[in-house]
């Protein structure tokens, strides 16, 4: 998945439909991808099975927070308001509909990143009477 200077690779994709999971990774299957960063769509088929995923944004995304470094990085978005469908067909038939979705976009932070942020305020402002 790529949006603006952002991408991911979904290589696989796993799924749990009652008691039944479906794990489609490579090689025996192919998964396609696209996001524009407020939409992620996924394809793929393998093992008997065909799957469509898709993701929809219905909020602003928020920056994650890199808790060993004690600051936010701008490679990171997470919309923590999403829905979900996912739709599967061959060895078993499925439809469903999350409104609980989190959707992410982002790539692992380098250290130039990590370079250019401020660390984050941890305690409360002080002042010093003179």
């Amino acid at each position: 998945m790529t949006a603006g200077p952002l991408s991911a690779t979904v290589g696989s994709v796993i799924a749990r439909v009652g008691d039944r999971a479906i794990r489609l990774t490579p090689p025996r299957s192919i998964v396609r991808s696209t996001t524009d960063g407020q939409r992620w769509e996924a394809r793929g088929r393998g093992h008997g099975y065909r799957f469509h995923i898709v993701g929809d944004a219905v909020d602003l995304p928020h920056p994650l927070p890199i808790p060993a470094h004690r600051r936010n990085v701008a490679t990171d978005d997470e919309h923590l308001a999403g829905r979900l469908t996912l739709e599967i067909t061959g060895h078993l038939s499925f439809r469903g509909i999350s409104d609980w979705a989190a959707l992410e976009i982002g790539r692992r932070p380098t250290d130039a990143d990590l370079d250019a942020t401020e660390p984050a305020q941890t305690s409360a402002s002080t002042s010093q009477a003179g």
